[in-house]
């Protein structure tokens, strides 16, 4: 079920550790085991955490669950993101005001989705061009 976080975003760990790639993905959270979910859209991801709006208040030390709108090809061979688990680690608020504007979470469980098969055929169709042509003759 959870991959583990070292093979999570294996293109970003190329380029150093815990670098932060610019992603504006609507996503849902939830603190875990509560059953309703909040909207929120990421703001950027690494392979340890992500920075995202949110639509309602969590405190620091909160665990949530994290699942994205849209699967995120993420270039690790164990698929593509579905969802994750994290703990809130910074909440980030509206000067002047009590409103979060941003919540930060350190990510610790991935729920990945396998990639489709590509099928060949389907893409090409049954025509094999001019050699298959030549070789029946």
């Amino acid at each position: 079920m959870a991959a583990p976080l070292r093979s999570l975003f294996k293109a970003l760990t190329r380029r150093g550790r815990g670098q932060r790639v610019l992603m504006h993905a609507p996503l849902s959270y939830r603190r875990v085991g509560n059953g309703e979910w909040r909207r929120g859209k990421s703001e950027n991801v690494s392979s340890s955490g992500i920075l995202f709006q949110a639509e309602h208040p969590e405190t620091v030390g909160t665990p949530v669950d994290i699942r994205f709108n849209e699967p995120l090809e993420t270039g690790d061979e164990a698929g593509i993101l579905e969802s994750c688990r994290g703990e809130i680690v910074r909440a980030l608020e509206v000067p002047g005001t009590d409103q979060i504007l941003m919540l930060a979470a350190k990510l610790s469980q991935f729920q990945f989705k396998p990639r489709p098969a590509f099928d060949v055929r389907a893409a090409i169709g049954e025509d094999r061009g001019p050699l298959e042509t030549r070789l029946r003759r």
